[in-house]
């Protein structure tokens, strides 16, 4: 797991290629140039069927994908891409992922209660919105406020609004940067930020000056995001079914 997940799959048996985990977006797609070196036909919607797609040891047969150009996410990222797995992807074959980014690892299950061995897990529920999950997160002990999980995210982010809701000081300048946004922002520092019972402190983060991307797309109010910047520190489980999130790897942690 880098700052970004990728995720090493094998298509029709060949392989790995490498797949972005990407909770900021919905769905699930190969880029072009696999599609091309497979041959696949492709519909008047741009999907492709695949004999089989795996991921570790667990595989899927018959499982369609859609394809995509990823330019612009490989210029960004600077490395090669060949497909994403958004949200729908686990929702759709009713399996729980779990990124565990100290040991860099992808479990996936049947069920959420088949976590890594020896892993306590912390839950707190999921909202699923726009087929994107959010949380509520605590700041500065002030809260519940509503967070998008993006693991596709290095910072983690807070509104414009919900930074001054809890009065937090805003620093240097910056800019918001990605394949579909150019955003101000400031740079901060909170205090604490809480997902349940598990705590980061003195946590950097991003405070955007726009109205984040996440919001514009499922138009519903939204005061920031978990990127890596948080997420890096824990296993995270993905409990779509049953509609909640957990972290397993520590309770309390000091960044200063």
């Amino acid at each position: 797991i880098d700052a970004v997940p990728f995720v090493p799959v094998r298509v029709n048996g060949e392989g790995p290629f490498s797949m972005i985990f990407e909770t900021g977006h919905r769905g699930y797609m190969l880029t072009d140039c696999i599609g091309a070196q497979f041959g696949l036909a492709q519909d008047d919607k741009r999907m492709v069927g695949l004999e089989t797609f795996s991921i570790g040891d667990t595989c899927w047969h018959g499982m369609r994908f859609g394809l995509d150009d990823t330019g612009g996410l490989t210029s960004f990222l600077d490395r090669r891409i060949d497909g994403l797995l958004g949200n729908l992807f686990w929702m759709l074959q009713c399996v729980t992922p779990t990124l565990d980014y100290p040991s860099q690892r992808l479990y996936i299950s049947p069920t959420a209660d088949a976590v890594p061995p020896n892993a306590y897990t912390d839950w707190v529920p999921m909202e699923i919105l726009g087929f994107c999950p959010f949380i509520p997160v605590m700041i500065n002990g002030q809260g519940p406020f509503r967070f998008h999980i993006d693991t596709g995210a290095g910072p983690c982010l807070l509104s414009e609004a919900a930074a001054k809701k809890i009065g937090l000081a805003l620093g240097e300048p910056c800019t918001l940067r990605g394949t579909l946004i150019n955003d101000p922002a400031r740079h901060a520092t909170v205090e604490s930020l809480s997902v349940g019972g598990v705590e980061i402190h003195d946590l950097p983060v991003k405070a955007s000056l726009a109205t984040l991307l996440i919001e514009r797309n499922i138009k519903c109010n939204v005061d920031g995001a978990i990127g890596t910047s948080f997420l890096k520190h824990f296993a995270a489980t993905f409990d779509y079914c049953g509609e909640r999130f957990g972290l397993a790897g520590g309770c309390h942690r000091n960044l200063g």
